[in-house]
């Protein structure tokens, strides 16, 4: 059983993924799960994920045989794909310059590479989770010069991203917001965004881009039937400041709580 399968990569018949256990994980038809690498911590339990790491966004090199995986609590590595070797490209602990301020990323997310090599990468939260649908960056990472570089900020939890066949935009997921949101990267309009597709049926999660369009799977549906809450809190923000609050209040007893009682 795997638990927790996030990004799907197929790669000469292979499917590489990231699961719960903090795990790179390689499967086949030839061969039983084969794990690639690990990188978080040794871990006892699945659902401490700080610890163990969560492998949330993969990519294929274009800079060689190469693995680009975002852990969602260790950053962004580079895992040579035949001697397993990783390296640290964006450690969990960067300062990063936002737009509004600087500060460290909270949930690494996807990813996607470019043709020359440079990284774009999205931080679901960089505040706290329930403020995520106000201050997201999603960034570049650029390998020559070895920055990082913030170009979009403010978004509603920031997740998959896809590349264009030509690679003059980029498409990046708003879970929260139920829409795609278009980056220019090169033209006129280069460094200019706009709204994609609006009015999602549902929370958007990992964008697979194919010769056809791109692929949008949702991770929760949203309908009359199943509200979006984000929706809902939206015309009340006294609500929403007061949940804010009473989450991070919940939060440290809770984790304590779990940590010496695991469920």
């Amino acid at each position: 059983i795997i638990f927790g399968p996030e990004c799907l990569i197929v790669h000469e018949d292979k499917i590489y993924t990231g699961i719960h256990s903090g795990e790179v994980i390689r499967l086949s038809n030839e061969e039983s799960v084969q794990p690639i690498t690990k990188i978080g911590q040794h871990c006892d339990y699945i659902f401490d994920d700080e610890l163990c790491g969560y492998p949330v966004g993969l990519a294929l090199d274009t800079q060689g045989n190469n693995l680009i995986v975002s852990d969602a609590y260790y950053g962004i590595w580079q895992v040579d794909l035949k001697t397993k070797k990783k390296t640290v490209v964006v450690p969990a602990e960067q300062i990063l310059p936002g737009k509004g301020a600087n500060r460290r990323a909270k949930l690494f997310n996807s990813v996607a590479v470019n043709r020359q090599g440079d990284i774009f990468w999205t931080d679901s939260f960089s505040d706290d989770f329930v403020l995520a649908a106000f201050a997201n960056p999603s960034g570049r990472y650029d390998r020559v010069k070895k920055t990082n570089e913030v170009l979009l900020d403010e978004l509603s939890f920031a997740n998959g991203l896809a590349l264009s066949p030509s690679e003059d935009f980029i498409v990046l997921a708003e879970t929260t917001a139920m829409r795609l949101r278009k980056y220019y990267l090169k033209g006129s309009r280069a460094g200019e965004s706009e709204v994609f597709v609006e009015g999602l049926p549902g929370w958007p999660d990992n964008l697979t881009a194919d010769e056809e369009g791109i692929w949008v799977p949702l991770s929760v549906a949203s309908d009359s039937e199943n509200p979006n809450l984000f929706a809902v809190l939206a015309p009340y923000p006294r609500l929403r400041s007061f949940l804010a609050r009473l989450v991070a209040l919940m939060r440290l007893p809770l984790r304590v709580l779990n940590h010496i009682y695991p469920n």
